[in-house]
């Protein structure tokens, strides 16, 4: 698959189709129903379904569903997951944006209390009050989960996540 959104992000097609030039992200809930999903253009602009729900929802990478026991990694974005996965080995669940961290991490506790919980958090170091550590704080507090993000990678560093990380310095 060669859509123009996995080359710039340099990730592979995990889970995910494309049609008509979209990328289609599939969002499901814990018991592994498709409830909506999300679709991004060439261009990276990204839409979900009208009336599809996302709250509590994820798009999980690296498994073919949702695991009962061991490390779980949950991150904001599809390809910041597709990045963690890639690293790690192990399934990430994409909660899709920072506000759905902590109803995620929730709703995975509830079904799978064995798992272990890590947040992949964004690391929004030029944006006042750090939303994707702050939220990634709050979910992980939330369930007693681990925290981790990537460090900033100099003074005019503009990774914000381990996708922009894993691609610092790539010619885009």
């Amino acid at each position: 698959m060669g859509h123009p959104y996995l080359a710039r992000k340099g990730v592979p097609a995990l889970n995910v189709r494309e049609m008509a030039g979209w990328l289609l992200i599939p969002i499901r809930d814990v018991t592994g129903r498709l409830v909506n999903i999300q679709r991004i253009n060439g261009d990276g602009t990204k839409r979900f379904l009208r009336d599809g729900r996302i709250t509590g929802c994820f798009s999980l990478v690296g498994a073919p569903t949702l695991p009962k026991l061991g490390k779980l990694y949950i991150a904001e974005g599809w390809a910041t997951a597709a990045t963690v996965h890639a690293e790690t080995r192990l399934p990430v669940a994409a909660a899709m944006n920072a506000g759905n961290l902590k109803p995620v991490v929730l709703a995975l506790q509830e079904a799978c209390p064995a798992l272990e919980l890590i947040l992949a958090a964004d690391n929004d170091h030029r944006t006042p009050g750090n939303p994707g550590i702050t939220k990634a704080t709050e979910a992980a507090q939330a369930v007693g989960g681990g925290l981790v993000w990537p460090q900033s990678c100099g003074t005019d560093c503009i990774c914000t996540d381990f996708n922009d990380s894993a691609n610092c310095g790539r010619a885009k």
